[in-house]
């Protein structure tokens, strides 16, 4: 399973350099196939684990683990977040390495499913809005969501309050899910209730991350910044009463 994690690896990061190169087909092609290994190596991580489990006290239970031993998988050089398309995530995200415990690979993938969701969101601005692209990312960002969302309630240790849980991979990529669901809900789809409801979770979220003093504050204030320049904004360009 370890190998197979970082062939996971190797191949998002070939992807996430197609994107910024907008070689569409190799992005996705590349993407799609770390995400059938990733699948398949969390199977087997979990299989084992459970095997594992039955072993008594000997073995620690790694789902106990406070959400800061967890590795920060975000490659430092991808620090620089590119505004180009109007506030998307647009550049993917680059990852470093993966441990062998079912929850760091679970993270992985679900970086992974991001990266591809970008790839769809962004050839659809490319292609000058194409439905087809942006319908993939759609479903791509609401599958993900789900998954970092239950990282989150986990690493919050079962809260189901959604709020940073101090790990930055998880939280940052929980922040880039938001922020593009909301784009994508205001640009493409037009739906301003919607996209409303995304950028005030972005805001609050990343509110909580800034109480939890993560360390990496320039990327994720550039979120707040989003979340509060769209509403200001909407309130601008609403009617008058």
């Amino acid at each position: 399973a370890m190998s197979l994690m970082k062939d996971v690896v190797s191949l998002n990061n070939q992807g996430v350099s197609y994107l910024a190169r907008r070689d569409f087909p190799q992005a996705i092609d590349a993407l799609r196939q770390a995400i059938v290994l990733a699948k398949r190596s969390c199977r087997v991580l979990s299989a084992n684990g459970a095997q594992t489990s039955t072993k008594g006290n000997q073995v620690k239970e790694t789902s106990r683990r406070s959400p800061q031993e967890l590795p920060k998988f975000l490659r430092k050089s991808n620090g620089s977040l590119n505004d180009d398309l109007g506030g998307f995530h647009s550049s993917g995200i680059l990852l470093d390495y993966c441990s062998d415990l079912p929850e760091d690979a679970e993270l992985t993938s679900a970086t992974v499913i991001f990266n591809m969701a970008c790839a769809f969101h962004t050839k659809s601005i490319a292609q000058f809005g194409c439905q087809e692209e942006m319908d993939k990312a759609k479903s791509l960002y609401m599958h993900v969501h789900q998954l970092v969302s239950g990282l989150i309630v986990r690493g919050n240790g079962g809260n189901n309050e959604v709020a940073a849980t101090g790990n930055f991979a998880i939280d940052f990529l929980y922040l880039a899910i938001v922020n593009n669901m909301a784009y994508a809900e205001l640009d493409v789809f037009g739906d301003k209730t919607k996209s409303a409801a995304l950028f005030q979770r972005l805001a609050l979220f990343s509110l909580s991350c800034r109480e939890k003093c993560l360390g990496e504050e320039t990327l994720l204030e550039w979120f707040l910044q989003n979340a509060v320049f769209a509403q200001v904004g909407k309130l601008i360009t609403a009617p008058a009463a």
